[in-house]
């Protein structure tokens, strides 16, 4: 590494954690930040950044971890279950948006081929932009989310069919149909051979590396799992992106799926955030000036048409109106995809002239600049008019088969601890949550009918997947006071109000406990010591209720560390 590049990286850095807080000030979604960046950056501004190419593979990179963790949030029971959404919506989506903006591209004299690629491409919307605004709405888990992320599935899926068109348009052959559906079989048969072996070997695979607890080789597994999937379909002359999604939908299967996702998220973020550099860097400054009204009205052109067909859509699907507006404005950007699509058309094939594909290329990241602006002014006028009806109405839609509950009670650790406590909570039907980093207690606590998740507690985004911000209370039960610390900190980063009772060994460390946030901490022999002296009290000839007056004061004392009254 020379030290022009040491300098384009130090640029780079210095620029984002500038923008990001200044946008954030703003409530403005931080990928515009890198954006931003980019264009600043980039050749045609300031120009310190000069290797775009070298920025476009790394943010090309960072959008693959984007594809997996989307297969991370869905595993193939979830992928049934949202198959109405993906295949049926989805379907109806991007067929209808693409006809629809491809037949006006064509009535303002395009050619067939044209049309069709401006169509299709910018029938695309951006997932990183969605899933972030939805994310921050809370909204994965609703349905209108649920709509969302399927209707963004199918457009991933839809772009292997897109990658197969584009050369074809581009020849004279006239066998297009036949190619292309030939292609497609190959595809399906590649991704189900694929699914197959994954399936056999995850599950084991991951066993073998936690057993050996070594976070280097756990995360080197992730990045074998990542790359193997994606080589494989890249092998198979299918997309990348889908490999890296089928590795994630793999992992999603068991029960190591949300320690991966917290263990990838720092720093596929970071990768992401580089292709959205890029994407700031490709846009042409000058055109873009010169260009202004044109481009402007393209852009309310696209999003608006998007909106209403979304809208109409996901109406005709069951969903009711202020789930359907919400979704409509999340995906009525352009997307990711289009930026592909656009440049190949344009540069391998020829089929788009580059003034045209210059000029797209900005609409798609300007509607995804202006996405958040339109999201917060129209959700802010959905809650102030949800807030008017009646409770019911304004209710948000949760899918009913989310495996993570709310208003719930997070118990951490699944030992004999922890089963007793869980015992406790189901005879009083009390909805909790078992969270454990050992497998072998997560296989009993599904074979108990427990629902569960594995994940080092520790990891304050594995508390953040648990719904920790949305739990009645925290237990923890595993034994251990550092541990007990570590989690108790992880946890109160993340909800400062949540009631948390600690397990303690030790209870002269109650003080400490109760510093770092416990609510109350439980010594695990005070049961044990009140069982045994009442014993002998009793066989004593004591007097019973004093006894039990005894035991609750003690009992108390522990709990809410008050000191014992004086006799």
């Amino acid at each position: 590494m020379h030290g022009n590049q040491v300098w384009e990286i130090i640029a780079f850095l210095a620029t984002v954690v500038i923008f990001i807080p200044v946008f954030f000030k703003l409530k403005v979604n931080p990928l515009l930040a890198f954006i931003g960046a980019g264009i600043l950056l980039g050749p045609q501004v300031l120009g310190l950044i000069r290797d775009v190419q070298v920025a476009e593979n790394i943010g090309d990179l960072g959008l693959l971890f984007l594809m997996f963790s989307i297969g991370l949030d869905l595993s193939f029971h979830r992928f049934k279950v949202m198959r109405l959404y993906i295949f049926g919506l989805g379907v109806a989506q991007l067929l209808g948006t693409a006809l629809i903006i491809g037949g006006a591209a064509f009535l303002m004299n395009k050619n067939l081929h044209e049309a069709v690629i401006i169509g299709l491409a910018l029938a695309m919307s951006s997932t990183a932009v969605a899933l972030r605004l939805m994310q921050g709405r809370g909204e994965m888990h609703t349905l209108q989310g649920r709509a969302s992320v399927g209707i963004l599935l199918l457009q991933d899926l839809a772009v292997i069919p897109i990658m197969v068109l584009l050369p074809q348009m581009a020849s004279s052959d006239t066998s297009v149909v036949s190619d292309l559906g030939s292609s497609i079989l190959k595809a399906v048969g590649a991704v189900t051979l694929i699914i197959l072996i994954g399936r056999m070997i995850m599950r084991p695979l991951f066993r073998a590396v936690i057993a050996a607890k070594s976070p280097e080789a756990f995360t080197a597994t992730i990045l074998l799992v990542f790359l193997g999937t994606a080589w494989a379909t890249q092998m198979a002359g299918l997309s990348i992106s889908l490999g890296a999604f089928l590795g994630g939908m793999l992992i999603a299967e068991t029960e190591f799926g949300h320690e991966v996702e917290a263990e990838i998220s720092s720093f596929s973020s970071l990768l992401l955030g580089v292709f959205f550099l890029s994407v700031g860097m490709m846009i042409d400054v000058h055109y873009a000036l010169t260009h202004i009204p044109q481009i402007l009205l393209l852009t309310v052109v696209v999003m608006a048409a998007k909106i209403v067909i979304i809208y109409f859509l996901e109406m005709r699907f069951g969903l009711k109106k202020y789930g359907a507006v919400s979704s409509a404005v999340v995906l009525c950007q352009a997307g990711e995809f289009g930026f592909v699509i656009f440049n190949m058309a344009a540069q391998s094939f020829n089929l788009l002239s580059k003034s045209t594909s210059s000029q797209l290329q900005i609409v798609i990241a300007l509607s995804m600049a202006l996405t958040p602006f339109v999201f917060s002014f129209v959700t802010k006028r959905l809650d102030a008019a949800a807030e008017q009806e009646e409770p019911a109405a304004a209710e948000q839609e949760f899918d009913e088969d989310d495996e993570i509950p709310t208003n719930h009670v997070l118990l951490i650790g699944y030992g004999r601890v922890g089963q007793t406590t869980a015992r406790m909570l189901s005879r009083n039907n009390i909805p909790f949550l078992v969270l454990d980093a050992d497998f072998h207690r997560i296989e009993e606590a599904k074979s108990n009918n427990r629902k569960c998740i594995f994940g080092n507690a520790t990891n304050p985004k594995i508390l953040s997947i648990a719904n920790i911000s949305q739990a009645r209370a925290v237990v923890i039960a595993i034994s251990g006071y550092q541990t007990a610390c570590n989690i108790l900190s992880a946890a109160r980063l993340i909800s400062k109000d949540v009631p948390i009772y600690v397990r303690c060994d030790d209870p002269s460390k109650w003080a400490e406990l109760t510093q770092l946030g416990a609510t109350g901490s439980i010594a695990e022999t005070l049961e044990c010591g009140i069982r045994l002296g009442a014993s002998v009290v009793i066989a004593l000839g004591g007097d019973e209720q004093k006894i039990r007056d005894a035991a609750s004061v003690m009992r108390q004392e522990n709990v809410f560390n008050t000191a014992l009254p004086p006799t």
